[in-house]
């Protein structure tokens, strides 16, 4: 979306420094300049040009997977509507404080915990069926008898006969099933602990890369910034008399290179806010519903 946003401005940046290369070219056939100064001022054009056609590539790989997650044409053409609110790291939370509390939200949220618990259970079970196979069982056999006397009184009773088995395998075995049952157990509590561990590892390394991608952002704004005066002040000196249009291509392109770079520092932020919330164990209908001042993705990026 920022792409489509902003390549109108850096295509005509491209131009811009595409006629002052042949400018250059044009100096240097006349020897106007010297030939390490004229060097010098093409490789800063061409380090700039390279990341600007860099950076759009970057944008056209990402419309193409856009696309594929929204099971469209790759030849389609799309408008992306962009919210201001996205572009502002603002509107989204810092965590520091409240890690404990999404610590706690991940060991019960997060499937694979319920998951190893239910597996712990499970093995505590088996060691408690190890030792019920074992008991004895008891048979009861019911039966209907008939005399084919007829001059018996009663010729028809009932009899109810049981007997007690055990199975000497199953007798024999026990030790070794209760054994491997009971390390089944600790198999699947240790399971339990090293996953719990991991989890809370991953959300506190989540955090930690949330909380560097909104440093990030900070520097990369105050860097854009600086370049956008720089690149307003050469404006009004070229307009003024007092500046080359080379020195002027140059802040542009610098302008250009500052803002797409914070644009994706922008992109970076959400990106580890939304792999924070994932490790946490929020899906997209949890941030779209919960009680947080942070998850504010209610307008987003929408498409025509």
């Amino acid at each position: 979306a920022v792409t489509q946003t902003i390549q109108p401005s850096i295509n005509e940046a491209l131009t811009l420094s595409s006629n002052k290369l042949k400018t250059l070219k044009e100096i240097r056939k006349k020897g106007d300049l010297s030939y390490d100064q004229i060097t010098t001022l093409q490789n800063n054009i061409f380090s700039k040009r390279d990341e600007l056609y860099e950076l759009n590539r970057q944008g056209e790989l990402a419309e193409i997977e856009f696309k594929a997650l929204l099971s469209i044409s790759p030849k389609t053409n799309i408008k992306l509507n962009l919210s201001e609110d996205l572009l502002n790291g603002e509107s989204l939370p810092a965590t520091k404080s409240d890690i404990d509390r999404y610590v706690a939200t991940s060991l019960e949220k997060r499937p694979e915990i319920r998951e190893e618990l239910l597996n712990l259970r499970i093995s505590e079970r088996n060691v408690k069926t190890s030792l019920l196979e074992t008991l004895p069982g008891i048979s009861f056999l019911f039966a209907a008898n008939q005399d084919d006397n007829s001059f018996l009184e009663d010729r028809e009773w009932l009899s109810l006969t049981a007997s007690i088995s055990q199975s000497i395998t199953r007798l024999l075995t026990l030790p070794a099933r209760y054994t491997r049952a009971k390390e089944e157990v600790n198999l699947a509590n240790e399971r339990r602990r090293a996953l719990v561990a991991a989890v809370v590892s991953q959300v506190y390394i989540a955090q930690a890369l949330y909380a560097q991608s909104k440093l990030n952002l900070d520097e990369a704004d105050d860097i854009y910034e600086v370049a956008k005066d720089k690149f307003k002040r050469s404006q009004a000196m070229k307009e003024n008399g007092l500046m080359g249009g080379l020195d002027l291509v140059d802040a542009r392109l610098e302008y250009e290179v500052q803002r797409k770079k914070y644009y994706d520092q922008v992109l970076d932020l959400h990106a580890n806010y939304a792999r924070f919330m994932n490790v946490v164990g929020y899906d997209f209908v949890d941030v779209l519903n919960i009680n947080a001042p942070a998850l504010a993705y209610k307008e987003g990026i929408l498409y025509e």
